[in-house]
């Protein structure tokens, strides 16, 4: 029956064979249905008492002060990262030049400090009430239309309304004339 309802998980892809099948996981990944994340710390990767943290598909190494490098491996006389504080559990990693935050999966920044969630939200809660916006106008427009054609031309009356709208660095003023 080969596959049917077979599920290779963590992107793997599934080899349909005959009465049979198998998942193809990508690197880091492990098992009959790659299931299981590969513990990159097993072999002990970190030099010199760093500490490693698996991550999925690698890892990285929280070296001790007086040592730099992915795994730890060079001697620094500077501890670039006595004063700096990593957000969301990232890693400061000693660099001879500086250092940087080694983010864990869903976090950007210079230290780790914004979440991939918190970009979305909101570029999408902005774009929605831009949207909201938008429908709102165009209902009064299309209603005062309506009403104002009803009337005979002498009666009919000028409208001159403000109306603020989000915008992203520019001024969120702009004026409506003769709707």
């Amino acid at each position: 029956i080969g596959s049917v309802g077979v599920t290779c998980h963590n992107n793997g892809a599934c080899v349909d064979k005959i009465n049979s099948y198998y998942c193809n996981c990508l690197p880091g990944f492990t098992g009959r249905q790659c299931q299981t994340d590969t513990d990159e710390c097993v072999s002990n990767p970190c030099q010199n008492n760093g500490t490693c943290v698996d991550v999925i598909n690698g890892y990285m190494c929280s070296c001790v002060q007086g040592f730099v490098g992915d795994r730890c491996e060079s001697v620094s006389d500077h501890d670039n990262c006595k004063e700096i504080f990593c957000h969301n559990h990232g890693i400061c990693v000693n660099e001879i030049d500086g250092y940087r935050c080694s983010c864990l999966t869903g976090f950007i920044g210079e230290n780790c400090e914004t979440g991939l969630g918190y970009i979305a939200f909101a570029v999408g809660s902005t774009l929605f009430v831009g949207a909201m916006i938008t429908y709102g106008l165009r209902r009064t427009l299309i209603r005062r239309k309506k009403n104002n054609s009803t009337l005979n031309p002498p009666h009919k009356k000028e409208l001159h309304s403000l109306v603020h709208l989000p915008s992203f660095g520019h001024s969120g003023i702009y004026m409506l004339n003769d709707l």
